[in-house]
């Protein structure tokens, strides 16, 4: 790769194409909605990873014995740190084991 800078051009690419994102997620539903199923499957987080291996299980987040779908939710969105036993629970309602749960 050179250290070439890049033309004045393609930042003002750049940064249209930002802007009609930002338009489109505020004004077309559909857009939006696929926006955010790419904004999850690019995840690589922990509360990603529990997501999309939930979903492709075909759990629901109230499918959780003793885990509130509340915290579920938090724990999918960052919004918090689960607990080791917490984890513990998702896992086995799952199927897998604790340290499989983020190579999803």
């Amino acid at each position: 790769m050179t250290d070439q800078p890049v033309a004045p051009l393609t930042w003002v690419a750049i940064d249209i194409a930002k802007r009609t994102h930002v338009v489109l997620v505020d004004f077309d539903p559909e857009y939006r909605a696929r926006a955010n199923r790419r904004q999850r499957e690019l995840d690589d987080s922990l509360g990603g990873s529990l997501r999309r291996l939930r979903e492709a299980k075909g759990v629901s987040r109230s499918d959780f014995p003793s885990v509130s779908p509340k915290t579920i939710a938090r724990i999918e969105r960052g919004e918090v740190q689960a607990r080791p036993k917490t984890l513990q629970k998702i896992a086995r309602r799952l199927g897998v084991e604790v340290e499989e749960i983020s190579t999803y």
